[in-house]
């Protein structure tokens, strides 16, 4: 059976509670999970800007997953093409949440999730 294959962003990885679980599912064989230097770079950033790891901390769990895991990396040719693309969505993601939180904040409807989310 063909397992499917997750690159995950960072996001998906912080706190290490979810990274964890995203881990322990691959080894479940639910899925593989993919890595890159890249994502790897920025989770040992993010962790250590935000005190949740020292930078000894963070770069021995990014080594512990290059070895528990080295077949499953993925190089940086193999996507970054993609790079563009996936800050152009993500940014137009963003611009479109920003507008539609400003918009619900000048309303006077109650303060919901689901109103938050609603098309203007």
């Amino acid at each position: 059976m063909v397992l499917p294959r997750v690159l995950p962003d960072t996001n998906v990885c912080y706190p290490i509670s979810l990274l964890d679980l995203t881990l322990r599912v691959d080894e479940a064989n639910l899925h593989r999970f993919l890595w890159s230097e890249d994502l790897l770079d920025e989770l040992a950033r993010v962790w250590v800007r935000n005190g949740a790891r020292t930078l000894e901390e963070a770069s021995r769990i990014c080594q512990q997953i290059r070895d528990s895991f080295p077949d499953q990396k993925i190089h940086r040719a193999n996507y970054v093409e993609l790079i563009p693309t996936i800050q152009a969505r993500t940014l137009t993601i963003m611009c479109t949440l920003r507008r539609r939180f400003r918009s619900h904040l000048e309303r006077s409807s109650p303060r919901t999730f689901e109103t938050f989310l609603a098309p203007n």
